[in-house]
């Protein structure tokens, strides 16, 4: 039998790329390194949740703090209840790492994700690894 991807269409806020930490009151770290074969301008949507509070850092430089906040007014039908802030960051060639840092102070369990938008053809070629390259 032959299988094939079929290209589907879904709503970015319908779908939900954040991790599940644990419970409220702790905190919570994660990591992750990023290779760009070339400098790379990407956009940056970072995850998150009501009453969360997240330092992201990119190669040991702070891109964004503070209580979880959403750029986007969530649609009436939409069953979504992430959080969503948009930013643009520069990957330099080579390997960079994204850290965080955070605690929630309610609505357990933590949440949180990254998605990167950007070109196609250069994302592509990105590779990503969850322990020091």
């Amino acid at each position: 039998k032959e299988l094939r991807w079929h290209e589907k269409s879904v709503a970015l806020d319908e779908l939900d790329s954040r991790i599940r930490l644990g419970p409220a009151g702790q905190v919570w770290y994660g990591a992750t390194w990023i290779f760009s074969p070339t400098p790379a301008n990407l956009t940056a949507d970072f995850l998150s949740y009501q009453q969360t509070f997240l330092r992201w850092f990119l190669n040991g430089e702070l891109i964004l703090s503070g209580e979880a906040k959403n750029d986007k007014q969530r649609s009436a039908e939409s069953n979504s209840k992430q959080f969503r802030q948009s930013k643009s960051i520069t990957l330099k060639e080579g390997w960079n790492q994204i850290f965080f840092r955070g605690y929630c102070t309610g609505y357990p369990p933590l949440r949180a994700g990254l998605v990167l938008k950007g070109n196609p053809d250069l994302l592509w070629k990105v590779k990503l690894s969850s322990s020091p390259p």
